[in-house]
C-alpha cells in the first residue's frame, strides 16, 4: 500500500474534494450540540436532515415528514443518520445547529421569556 492507493489496490479517491477532517467535525459537533438541545429544536435538526436527504433521492418520498418520537428516540436517530450524512449537508446542518445553540454571551428566547415572566 502506497500513498497513491489505498489498501485495495485501487487507487484512493480524490482529496481535493473532501475534507474528512472537517467532516468528522461536523458530525461529531452536531451530535454533541444536539443533546443540549430542547426536543422542539432538535426535531427542527431532524426535519432539516430529513428534507436534506428527501431532495437526493430519485422520486419523492410521500411521507408526511416524521413521526411523533421523544427526545431520546430523535438523538438516536440523529446518531444514526449522521454515519451517512453527506459532507454538504453535514456542513449545512452544523451551520443550523450552531445558530440553534445559544452561545454562553447570548441570551435564548426561551430565557428572555422566562425572564420576562419573573
Amino acid at each position: 500500500m502506497g500513498s497513491n492507493g489505498s489498501s485495495n489496490g485501487l487507487p484512493d479517491p480524490s482529496s481535493e474534494g473532501l475534507d474528512a477532517g472537517a467532516l468528522r467535525q461536523d458530525r461529531d459537533y452536531i451530535n454533541i450540540a444536539t443533546r443540549s438541545l430542547p426536543a422542539g429544536l432538535v426535531r427542527r435538526v431532524l426535519e432539516a436532515m430529513d428534507e436534506r436527504r428527501r431532495g437526493r433521492r430519485a422520486a419523492p418520498a410521500r411521507g408526511t415528514g416524521l413521526p411523533d418520537m421523544s427526545a431520546a428516540e430523535m438523538q438516536r436517530e440523529i446518531a444514526w443518520r449522521l454515519d451517512t450524512l453527506p459532507p454538504e449537508d453535514a456542513a449545512a446542518i452544523a451551520r443550523l445547529v450552531r445558530r440553534l445553540v445559544p452561545h454562553g454571551g447570548q441570551k435564548s428566547p426561551a430565557r428572555d421569556d422566562a425572564a420576562q415572566e419573573a
